[in-house]
């Protein structure tokens, strides 16, 4: 293999390895949006029940709500607020 041939090969090496980087970051990307989205839709839900139930949500608890980004601690709110008697059973209390 001759000089121009091993910088080829070196280039094509080079070539596969940002292919399998985009690739990694955009499977990252996608996931990361994907649990972004999904987030996004339990607050609207939480939000939605409180509303239908007519529990006020203060700006304060509006602010927690929106930055909270664990699935788990969502779906525990969301359940919680189908039968919570106040805003703050559903923070708080084992419903």
């Amino acid at each position: 293999m001759d000089a121009y041939e091993k910088v080829i090969a070196e280039i094509q090496q080079v070539r596969e390895l940002a292919d399998a980087k985009l690739a990694e970051g955009k499977a990252i990307g996608l996931a990361e949006g994907e649990a972004i989205g999904l987030a996004k839709g339990k607050i609207a839900a939480l939000l939605a029940v409180l509303a239908a139930r007519g529990i006020e949500v203060t700006a304060e608890a509006r602010a927690r709500i929106e930055a909270c980004t664990e699935e788990a601690t969502l779906d525990r709110w969301i359940a919680r607020a189908v039968t919570a008697p106040s805003l703050e059973d559903v923070f708080t209390s084992i419903v």
